[in-house]
């Protein structure tokens, strides 16, 4: 299980320089107020987990606590919200792929496809998963999924399993590589992209290639 990220000091007064440069500068001058909170929580959910598929609805309730704070938490230069999000996410998918990939073989050898089952797409709008039986559900017809294409791309058993082992590796590796600078540059750019779509933050290293 990964260890939880944590903000640094020097990102809590980062961002306060950034909102502050944001209101005192940007020609939008908008403000922060609960209508904006609410804005950057449902963006900030929608930059993490975009199709509904890992938080749960009662972590949804229990990050609800911040849905009309986060301009106070933003003001304070308090990061605690989005690591908290962030790290619930993380959390959840790391064990998720941990799961597929410790019971690849019994998953593939009892795979069926004689069932009436519907897997929904575009989950944009959908509700989140009730409970982890739910998101279990879920992850079992997208890996039906995920299994169906490749063989309908005549890939053979053995190679089947290869491509889903090799994938489910990869992104656990990538998911477990993610830093503290990368949470905190997603955040940013939740927020300045709040003000406007077309500002972007970019983090020391970022700015000086796009230099």
């Amino acid at each position: 299980e990964p260890l939880p990220l944590e903000p640094s000091r020097e990102q809590a007064i980062t961002s306060g320089r950034i909102l502050a440069q944001l209101a005192r500068s940007h020609y939008v001058q908008q403000g922060l107020d609960e209508l904006v909170s609410e804005e950057l929580f449902d963006a900030y959910l929608r930059a993490l987990d975009p199709s509904r598929l890992f938080l749960l609805a009662s972590d949804i309730q229990e990050f609800s606590r911040w849905r009309g704070d986060l301009d106070d938490a933003l003001m304070s230069g308090d990061l605690e919200p989005a690591y908290a999000v962030f790290n619930r996410l993380r959390e959840r998918r790391d064990a998720q792929l941990d799961l597929l990939l410790a019971t690849l073989d019994e998953r593939l050898a009892a795979l069926a496809f004689d069932g009436d089952e519907e897997l929904q797409l575009d989950r944009r709008e959908a509700p989140w998963p009730v409970d982890e039986a739910a998101a279990l559900a879920l992850m079992e017809l997208r890996f039906k999924n995920e299994v169906l294409g490749l063989r309908m791309a005549e890939r053979e058993p053995d190679a089947v399993k290869e491509v889903l082992e090799r994938r489910y590796s990869d992104q656990r590796r990538r998911l477990l590589q993610v830093d503290s600078g990368d949470v905190f540059r997603v955040w940013m750019n939740v927020v300045t992209h709040t003000y406007d779509p077309h500002t972007e933050y970019f983090p020391p290293r970022d700015s000086e290639n796009f230099d």
